[in-house]
């Protein structure tokens, strides 16, 4: 592994001669520069945070050059370079201190901004939907989600958060909160491995007062496009869960070994339109649910470069919920349609 540093330059019409804050410049196969920030090159996709265009998702192919100063760059599964980044047709080359690395962009995998800068490898999205009634019904509801990833060229860290709470007359119908962690290891384009991933979930109203599930895995994506995405991930996973109160002669508590699996979807419908559905199946014994679903579809419309108008559906299912201490079943299905307002960074 090699780690380099420097700034770049080029002639022409594009960029001249930048320190390194300065900004990245991409030029597209029809002759369009395009100035701004790269924030990731993964998948054959350019992710572009142009100054005018805003965010932009570039087929790897539609690319023509590529000037950043200051970049990290991953060749093949494990070679490593951070400095000034140039990309042509043919060559991918780091420079520093005129000094050359000059490889075939052929085998060029991923760009992450930056060098050791740790702020260039996090970016995500935090959103939140409120709604108040008064008059003859008063109610609240408050949902909030928040997703935050880490990507460096050969790995992705996942945090993601949801949380739903509502009051109607006086009477608490939603309170549960979710949270996910997952990280990846990419060994091909397509298939990547995951050490670990794990999920939280609290939910009184269906008698889970804590779950915790803790798994590992695997998963490859079955189309890895710049605009259509669709991958799936599977493994085996423990799970403990304490429940609020169960029926006598019942334990208020149960672990268990149990297998997850995972679909993500994706698609870019239009320029400031995107698509996203994930899906999440855990396989347990009955007296721990037998099945459980949660599943998130969410449009997302950019209103400008940081403000985001999301419409989300979530659906949870429990094939079969555990009974409280009063003999009352929860209803297997959950659904909730939320409108908000999120900010992306």
């Amino acid at each position: 592994m090699l780690l380099l540093a420097a700034g770049c330059s080029t002639g022409g019409n594009g960029p001249t001669s930048q320190p390194s804050r300065a900004p990245d410049w991409v030029q597209l196969t029809s002759g369009e520069w395009l100035k701004g920030h790269i924030k990731s090159m993964q998948q054959r996709n350019l992710d572009f945070d142009s100054d005018k265009l805003y965010d932009l998702s570039l087929d790897w192919e539609d690319v023509k050059t590529v000037q950043s100063p200051k970049a990290t760059c991953l060749f093949g599964d494990r070679d490593i370079y951070t400095g000034a980044v140039s990309v042509d047709e043919n060559f991918v080359t780091v420079t520093t201190d005129g000094t050359n690395v000059r490889l075939p962009r052929s085998e060029l995998n991923a760009i992450s901004p930056g060098g050791l800068n740790e702020r260039n490898y996090w970016s995500g999205s935090v959103d939140i939907g409120a709604t108040v009634r008064t008059g003859n019904t008063n109610s609240t509801d408050l949902t909030a989600q928040a997703n935050i990833q880490r990507r460096t060229p050969d790995s992705k860290l996942g945090l993601s958060y949801l949380g739903n709470y509502n009051t109607a007359s006086g009477a608490q119908t939603a309170d549960n909160q979710r949270l996910g962690l997952s990280y990846d290891r990419n060994i091909t384009r397509d298939f990547f491995v995951r050490p670990i991933g794990g999920q939280y979930y609290h939910d009184p109203l269906a008698n889970i007062q804590n779950q915790a599930t803790v798994s590992a895995g695997a998963g490859y994506y079955i189309f890895n496009q710049p605009h259509l995405e669709w991958g799936f991930f599977g493994g085996p996973a423990y799970q403990y869960t304490r429940f609020v109160n169960t029926e006598a002669g019942h334990p208020d508590e149960n672990s268990t070994a149990a297998g997850v699996f995972q679909m993500h979807f994706y698609k870019k419908l239009a320029p400031r339109l995107k698509f996203n559905l994930d899906w999440q199946g855990i396989l347990t014994p009955p007296e721990a649910g037998l099945f459980t679903q949660h599943t998130v579809g969410t449009v997302e419309f950019k209103i400008t470069h940081l403000l985001d108008l999301d419409v989300s559906l979530i659906w949870d299912r429990t094939e079969q919920p555990q009974p409280n201490s009063s003999g009352h079943v929860p209803k297997r299905d959950d659904f909730q349609t939320v409108v908000s307002l999120g900010i992306s960074f």
